[in-house]
């Protein structure tokens, strides 16, 4: 090694002087006039760094997770072919190197020592997680068997290199007659360089790759042989991004080949922008091509990359001195991204047209070199929203990514004032931190500055959030949950797309839930069925209820029977059946009897607004006039009208979650005094167990049930039918497809706020209707596949330190009295805490647990309809099931991959399932705790509040209904509240 290779042109210098002319060209060359060779390396000169003095830079940490491995730095080896060209050990030298350095290597499909001598050559100096380029091939057979190779050498991810459906037009290489040399092997490729050598190298590459491949024959095939991440290498394009995305995909590399494929593309570093835009934290960003500096490294970061990939400087590390050569190159890269990254680089913040503005507590872009008092090209980034040029964006520029470093681990600017001399805390330069921070300052206004917080704060913190994150057609409302939602949902797709259970103990499990999720999917299947399941159990209904002419108003006999057909359908009419825990006695459950939580239109004042009936009554003529013929538009009218009539006698809904309101026990025989259209005896009698003997039920409303009964004597039986039919209607209308029902689409859209014609996107249906029929099952799969052990022991110790300090504040409360104090301070003591997904009831961890909860559930992927009814009627027997036994208080209300928390006062439990344990919401162990804290502690500590507001109050610490507040504690909490009221409501 000399001492004089001190920059990575030295080495390419270096390697250039040593190699053979046709080798030199073939790695230094590109494609036809090679501007886009040029252009990659040249378009990281256009902008330099504006530095910040006077940091603290002793504390400086480079590493990032990549592929479940810790690596030193953000930059890997690109996967090369023939690097036994530039040094006779090749791939084998370089895969010791990286695993010396710490980083992972890429393995090239047309590399010269096979993937199994590769991997074992790094493993033997250090453990190692290697990706493998893939192509799409021909010979999909070998195609496979380079995947499983991989898979079973270690590999961690497929990078599918997908812009070489022909090899590139390479002017200096047909120059220099450019062939293989004999002798060399291409383990991978089963073949060898002489049986090349007997066709053009153009050749030769054309008959191997595949020119007809696309989204839709690779990415689901590679899905169904490996478990191993997708990548898609060489996107330049947001719409492939987007593509990537919809595909499921793990991960994208901005790549342009190195400009070897086609010319006059745009350089990686320009193009990388507008993908990290489209990515918004849904896909992980890469980017390779031109990178020659450090500093280049900590551009692509603030332009939106995870991490860095090169391939010519491998090269010229193997030809300039084999495994030393590439330990040295990697060396070069590290030095200069060390120095370059530390807080002395911070970029200062600039205005549009501002020279020399300096504003301490905060971060800023890089500025053009073509022009430093032009801003053409400064730049404006987050995870969420990439860098712009300033011909598309007005807003103040600054560079999000570096955020953390204006912020001391207390997460308070630097320049705050303290006392002379004191050292500023070391500051967090994880990967973690710059997103957080990257997030944090871009979810801001644009033009924060200029608003003023104290009048409109929503706007000060959410303006740049709203910029960035548009809704889809078919969505009517859009927040940072949906975001967390649609995270979760792209995981589960995954796992659901692929041929095999993660664990052999899983086959069963695998197979129920990918049968309910394929079936669902299925939509050809769904759309040549019809609406002919429907209107069958349509059928069946009127079959159990016939509505016969002559009939006199108030004949309601066999409607507990139709009751009981639409509850075993999934289905609530006229009131709502089911068992809970008794909010007198929680460690038992009770019968609760209350009004229907949705009549027709979602909600009892809809009914107020003349518009939207007059729709609603057009949509119920159109949908029964195309199902059932002309003839039934009156009765359609009398339809909504008696809606309208149970709207007028449903309590509101602030009065229906009143525990002193709806708690009102009653007999059997009492209740059916109220309503005695309705066996209540017989509901229980086909839905309990066989030794049900109780006689007590919660009656949510008795003036309902009695307006009720006045209802049904004075309503038509026709009415009635329909009314019970519509209610079916509305049920499964998303499970059929037909034109029939296309009007209550529409208008379900519109009453949302969505687009008229819009549709989910199928497989988000699918996800959705597996979580309600089979969602500890997919609670298992999320749980393997995204939660961990110390994400779950974090939060558990967050909601621990939070109770802790809610407990001391409850110590200071003036305004409660002290014996309310004592027992405050109690309940919260004795608040259960609930993390992650469930261990009994079903145990999600234990395949056989969950295979036994669903054992009774037959579902088959031919038939989504009749899934559907089967899911129903599952839940519905496990619910009732539950009559005369002892609370089970290891149930969870909501399952793993939800993105919700709740408290539950008659068990006196907060739940976190995981799904909400991702960021922004939660921060995992390797984040600093002052960012899980701040995230986490807030969800925890807005539900303990649950504990003691207008509902949980009434709860004691054993999750007991009892007045145990006093009337000068109550007196003091509603002045409190009646604040906030009023400074809301002014």
């Amino acid at each position: 090694m000399t001492n004089k290779i001190l920059s990575i042109a030295d080495l390419e210098e270096a390697a250039s002087n040593s190699l053979p002319v046709s080798v030199r060209e073939f790695f230094n060359s590109g494609a036809t006039n090679q501007v886009t060779l040029h252009d990659n390396s040249a378009a990281y000169r256009k902008y330099r760094l504006l530095p910040r003095v006077l940091r603290d830079v002793s504390r400086v940490e480079t590493g990032i997770s990549l592929f479940g491995r810790e690596i030193l730095f953000p930059l890997c080896a690109s996967p090369a072919g023939l690097q036994a060209m530039a040094h006779p050990e090749g791939e084998l030298a370089t895969s010791r190197a990286c695993a010396q350095i710490g980083v992972n290597m890429g393995i090239s499909s047309y590399a010269n020592h096979s993937v199994e001598e590769i991997t074992d050559a790094g493993n033997q100096v250090a453990p190692i997680n290697h990706v493998m380029q893939l192509y799409a091939m021909n010979d999909k057979a070998k195609q496979e068997r380079i995947v499983r190779r991989a898979e079973a050498a270690g590999c961690r991810a497929i990078f599918l290199t997908a812009d070489s459906p022909v090899l590139g037009v390479r002017w200096n290489e047909w120059r220099n007659g450019f062939k293989a040399p004999i002798g060399l092997g291409y383990p991978m490729y089963e073949r060898y360089s002489d049986e090349i050598q007997s066709q053009s190298h153009d050749d030769g590459f054309a008959s191997a790759n595949s020119a007809s491949h696309s989204w839709a024959t690779e990415i689901p095939w590679l899905r169904s042989i490996t478990k191993m991440e997708i990548w898609i290498k060489g996107v330049l394009t947001s719409e492939d991004v987007e593509t990537a995305i919809e595909y499921g995909c793990d991960g994208v590399i901005i790549s342009n080949h190195g400009g070897r494929q086609l010319d006059e593309t745009p350089a990686t570093i320009d193009a990388l922008p507008a993908c990290a835009k489209a990515a918004r934290g849904r896909i992980r960003i890469h980017v390779d091509g031109g990178i020659r500096s450090g500093t280049d490294i900590f551009k692509a970061l603030a332009l939106g990359a995870e991490c860095c990939w090169v391939g010519r400087p491998t090269l010229w590390g193997l030809a300039h001195g084999g495994q030393q050569g590439v330990e040295l190159m990697l060396k070069i890269f590290y030095e200069d991204f060390k120095r370059g990254s530390t807080p002395y680089q911070i970029p200062a913040f600039r205005q549009h047209g501002e020279k020399n503005k300096d504003l301490s507590n905060s971060t800023c872009g890089l500025l053009s070199v073509d022009n430093p008092n032009h801003d053409s090209n400064y730049l404006h980034f987050d995870e969420k929203r990439p860098f712009v040029n300033e011909s598309e964006y007005n807003g103040p520029e600054y560079n999000g990514v570096f955020a953390d470093w204006c912020l001391d681990d207390q997460a308070q600017p630097l320049e705050t004032t303290r006392p002379p001399h004191a050292e500023a805390s070391p500051l967090c330069q994880s990967q973690e931190c710059i997103h957080a921070a990257s997030n944090i300052l871009y979810n801001l206004d644009p033009n924060y500055e200029d608003v003023d917080p104290c009048t409109n704060f929503d706007q000060y913190v959410c303006g740049g959030w709203r910029e960035t994150h548009d809704m889809r057609p078919d969505q009517g409302s859009i927040f940072a949950g949906t975001i967390m939602e649609e995270n979760a949902q792209t995981r589960l797709r995954h796992i659901l797309e692929r041929t095999e259970p993660p664990e052999p103990s899983d086959a069963d499990n695998f197979k129920k839930l990918k049968s309910a999720y394929d079936a669902c999917l299925d939509e050809a299947t769904v759309t040549k069925r019809g609406s002919k399941p429907l209107t069958d159990i349509l059928d069946e209904l009127k079959n159990i209820y016939p509505a016969k002419t002559g009939l006199v108003n108030g004949a309601q006999d066999h409607l507990t029977n139709a009751i009981l057909y639409l509850m075993n359908a999934g289905v609530e009419a006229l009131t709502s059946s089911g068992v809970t825990p008794d909010d007198r006695d929680p460690d038992n459950v009770v019968i609760m009897i209350s009004p229907p939580r949705v009549i027709g239109l979602p909600a009892r004042e809809y009914y107020n607004n003349t518009k939207t009936v007059a729709a609603y009554t057009n949509t119920l003529k159109d949908v029964v006039r195309s199902l059932a013929g002309d003839g039934f538009d009156k009765v359609a009218e009398d339809v909504v009208a008696f809606e309208k009539k149970l709207a007028d006698v449903t309590p509101d809904t602030q009065t229906q979650e009143d525990v002193t309101k709806y708690y009102n026990p009653l007999s059997i025989k009492e209740t059916e005094a109220l309503v005695p259209e309705i066996s209540f005896a017989d509901i229980i009698t086909s839905l309990g167990p066989h030794d049900y003997k109780g006689d007590r039920l919660i009656v949510g409303s008795p003036s309902y049930m009695k307006a009720l009964s006045g209802l049904l004597k004075d309503t038509p039986r026709e009415t009635v039918l329909l009314f019970l039919q519509w209610k079916l209607v509305q049920k499964f209308a998303s499970v059929i497809e037909d034109d029939s029902i296309e009007p209550l689409r529409r208008f379900k859209n519109e009453l949302a706020g969505k687009e008229p014609q819009a549709k989910e996107e199928r497989w988000r249906q699918c996800l959705g209707r597996l979580d309600e029929g089979l969602s500890w099952s997919l609670s298992r799969f999320y749980v393997l596949d995204s939660f961990s052990e110390g994400s779950k022991k974090l939060g558990d110790q967050i909601v621990s330190d939070i109770k802790e300090r809610f407990i001391f504040t409850l110590g200071q409360t003036s305004w409660m009295s002290p014996d309310v104090r004592k027992l405050g301070i109690e309940k919260v003591e004795n608040i259960i805490q609930k993390i992650g997904f469930p261990t009994k009831s079903p145990n999600v961890l234990d395949p056989e647990d969950v295979k036994k909860y669903y054992r009774d559930l037959e579902v088959s992927k031919d038939t989504f309809f009749e899934n559907e009814v089967a899911v129903a009627r599952f839940l519905l027997r496990e619910e009732w099931s539950k009559l005369g036994k002892p609370t089970n208080r290891d149930e969870w209300g909501m399952s793993a991959p939800t993105v919700n928390a709740y408290y539950n006062p008659p068990g006196n439990e907060i739940v976190f399932p995981a799904g909400i344990m991702q960021p922004p919401a939660f921060y995992g162990p390797a984040a600093p705790l002052y960012l899980a804290y701040g995230a986490f502690g807030a969800v925890s500590g807005h539900e303990l509040s649950h504990a003691f507001d207008s509902t949980g109050r009434h709860y004691d610490q054993v999750g007991n209904y009892t007045n145990w507040w006093d009337d000068k504690t109550v007196n003091e909490f509603e002045e409190r509240a009646q604040c906030f009221v009023d400074q809301f409501c002014m």
